[in-house]
């Protein structure tokens, strides 16, 4: 069967403290303060100089979406909906999707306000049910900075597998090439993680 035909696309999915809304250019206000805080860029594969670059990044995903090749989510804390700054507080993506081979890179990022408080975790953890569940992929898979020790420890707890290392991969716009580790996680795989955590649940 077709998955292009017959997958399920969401603008908004529901978590237990977070939820994940379609990114918009309307979002960009709080977003941009978010990515320019210290230390996000630099794990990130995009560069954005200015909040008019930053507006023009997220026309551009609007435009993915409507193609069927990027799925953004801008990250909204439950219960500050009345401020938008206050509200989006990062972005998690399925992106470069590969209907053909079932495939597509998975990524996060939050302003560093909100770190360390398993925000990441729960953000990912629902990601990775849309992209098995709804758009029914097969495979996802994720570049990390070798030196972004936070997300290679989330990325592992939630179940994917270090495939190896690619040298020189991605170009910051200071001219460095920095080295990533490729990470995977396959529909397989991460239902039998869920069936053993259910189990000990028992």
């Amino acid at each position: 069967m077709d998955i292009k035909s017959t997958f399920s696309k969401k603008k908004l999915l529901t978590g237990e403290n977070i939820d994940l809304v379609k990114s918009t250019v309307e979002h960009s206000s709080g977003l941009y303060q978010q990515i320019k805080s210290p230390g996000v860029l630099e794990n990130l594969t995009i560069d954005i100089e200015d909040q008019f670059e930053f507006k023009k990044y997220l026309i551009y995903i609007e435009n993915q979406w409507n193609l069927n090749h990027d799925f953004t989510f801008s990250i909204s804390m439950k219960g500050v909906k009345n401020n938008p700054k206050q509200t989006f507080i990062g972005q998690a993506s399925i992106y470069s999707l590969n209907f053909l081979h079932s495939r597509a890179e998975i990524g996060i990022w939050l302003g560093r306000a909100n770190w360390s408080k398993g925000i990441a975790k729960e953000a990912l953890k629902m990601l990775i049910s849309h992209a098995f569940l709804d758009i029914h992929l097969n495979r996802l898979q994720a570049h990390i900075f070798t030196q972004n020790d936070s997300s290679i420890k989330l990325f592992e707890k939630l179940g994917f597998k270090r495939e190896g290392l690619n040298e020189r991969y991605v170009k910051k716009t200071n001219g460095d090439f920095n080295d990533v580790y490729v990470y995977a996680l396959l529909f397989k795989n991460w239902v039998k993680i869920n069936k053993e955590i259910e189990s000990n649940k028992n």
